[in-house]
């Protein structure tokens, strides 16, 4: 059957600048193999990222919790799911419960519906994990089981799946397609860009060290560095460093082409700056980072100020190498829409 109606559910509209590429990232892959039809999609109310946005037609979550019967989104969300011939789980890290026991619960419980209202669904451009808590782990695993199809973006996952015994594909963060579709040839300027996120042990006071290397680098170097956030409302302006605030992906995108190098914590501020074609280097502060950058960039787990040092003067251009994983996307949606190459 031919799919006109698509839902796309995942953490959009929640302010993230990542995630927004993410789905730009879908949204691109779907037109370029043909796909002319409606697309929906789950949105928080963020006013981030207009640009990616347009066009697409927004939807509330399924409510989850005690009172979630009562909540007056919940009609609109069940009827933007009985409008669509073929559900996407779509995107980021969903299912992992290092920063929130909240995830796997909040984005099973999409899943669990669809499958309630007999809609077919693939998780599409996902990490899976990491799971501590045997419950996460439970729910992760009946919602890739449910799936029709499961594509995912990084080795890790794919090993994960398959202790579980689902079969999976891999490809890549869709987000590349959307940011390199945006490319443009942006003259460099002077700037070290800068990016951090708070995780649990990782906060305002393990900052300070990695600041401190990265300012006495860029000092000796005729850097300016300049904190760029990639999430609407986080507080970093105990970092002490100059922040840029972008409001939309492209914005972000732009910064990172015209910067010189960079060094990220978040991921797809990893991923926009290698996109870029920037010199990065990435602190990972989860599996997710090291298995999606480590081939395009510097990766680095140890956060220690000598370490930090001494990968910031050995800093090297890697050549971004993912257009073989970009056709692995395309040819896992093109199959589970029943589109053709000639198409």
């Amino acid at each position: 059957m031919r799919t006109n109606n698509i839902l796309i559910i995942g953490n959009y509209g929640a302010g993230n600048l990542g995630d927004d590429a993410i789905l730009g990232g879908i949204v691109t892959e779907l037109r370029s193999i043909g796909y002319s039809g409606e697309i929906h999609v789950t949105h928080g109310g963020s006013k981030t990222s207009p640009e990616i946005y347009k066009g697409l037609k927004k939807a509330p979550f399924i409510p989850v919790g005690l009172r979630s019967r009562f909540k007056k989104t919940r009609k609109a969300a069940l009827a933007a799911i009985k409008l669509a011939d073929l559900v996407i789980l779509g995107g980021g890290g969903l299912f992992t419960d290092e920063e929130s026991w909240k995830a796997p619960l909040i984005w099973a419980a999409q899943a669990k519906t669809c499958r309630r209202l007999r809609k077919p669904t693939i998780c599409f451009g996902q990490s899976v994990g990491p799971l501590r808590h045997w419950w996460s782990r439970r729910l992760a695993k009946q919602t890739f089981k449910n799936a029709i199809a499961v594509h995912v973006r990084d080795q890790i996952s794919v090993d994960l799946l398959k202790t579980w015994k689902i079969e999976a594909t891999l490809g890549t963060d869709p987000a590349f397609s959307w940011l390199l579709d945006q490319k443009r040839t942006i003259p460099k300027k002077p700037v070290l860009l800068v990016s951090l996120r708070e995780w649990p042990g990782l906060g305002s006071a393990e900052w300070r060290p990695i600041v401190k290397e990265i300012q006495v680098f860029a000092k000796k170097r005729k850097l300016n560095p300049i904190l760029l956030s990639m999430q609407q409302g986080e507080d970093l302006k105990d970092a002490g460093l100059e922040l840029y605030e972008p409001t939309s992906a492209l914005a972000a995108f732009e910064a990172f082409e015209k910067a010189q190098l960079a060094v990220t914590m978040r991921l797809h501020a990893g991923i926009f700056s290698v996109a870029a074609g920037t010199t990065t280097l990435a602190l990972s502060y989860s599996s997710k980072v090291k298995g999606l950058l480590a081939d395009s960039c510097t990766v680095l787990s140890d956060f220690e100020p000598e370490k930090i040092r001494d990968s910031l003067k050995n800093l090297g251009k890697k050549t971004l190498n993912v257009e073989a994983k970009l056709v692995k996307n395309q040819e896992f949606l093109r199959r589970h829409l029943a589109i053709s190459p000639k198409e």
